[in-house]
């Protein structure tokens, strides 16, 4: 499940790396951290110092939480 919203993230951006895609799918498969470990629940909360790392694991986590796969019934294929 990971790693399909992994895939649906990549998607959206045209171009990366093998090498980073490898990494991340290997870190999604795993574990994405949960929103609050992440900040992402913290009124302050700003995007600016994350490495594109990060952001690609927030937003995998707010698909999640957000049940946006399953709301917008979107296909497992990329």
């Amino acid at each position: 499940r990971a790693l399909f919203l992994f895939l649906q993230v990549l998607s959206y951006h045209a171009s990366a790396a093998e090498e980073e895609t490898r990494e991340l799918q290997v870190t999604a498969a795993a574990v994405v951290p949960s929103a609050q470990s992440l900040n992402l629940t913290d009124f302050s909360f700003s995007d600016f110092e994350l490495s594109d790392f990060e952001t690609t694991l927030c937003t995998i986590r707010m698909f999640t939480d957000l049940n946006l796969v399953q709301n917008f019934q979107m296909k497992h294929e990329v």
